[in-house]
């Protein structure tokens, strides 16, 4: 399976709500990919739905420290 077939999947499993699923492929897809600032910040996303706060923080820095242009306010306020 290629990246982008990889992206798709979890792309479809995300729309059916399947946030578990969607997050272990966008990590696998990580695993290849480390510095992509689209990837911490789509898995930043899936941890904040799935309530995982301090992960999404965490997940939401390394993405913003890697160039991409967000803000993580909205995530401090949450239960950390």
């Amino acid at each position: 399976m290629t990246d982008f077939d990889s992206f798709r999947q979890a792309y479809k499993l995300c729309q059916m709500g399947k946030w578990s699923a969607a997050l272990k492929v966008y990590e696998k897809i990580l695993k290849k990919d480390p510095t992509n600032a689209y990837l911490w910040y789509t898995i930043g996303d899936l941890h904040e739905i799935l309530e995982n706060y301090k992960v999404a923080a965490m997940c939401f820095d390394k993405a913003k420290s890697l160039g991409y242009g967000i803000s993580v306010e909205h995530i401090m306020n949450q239960k950390i």
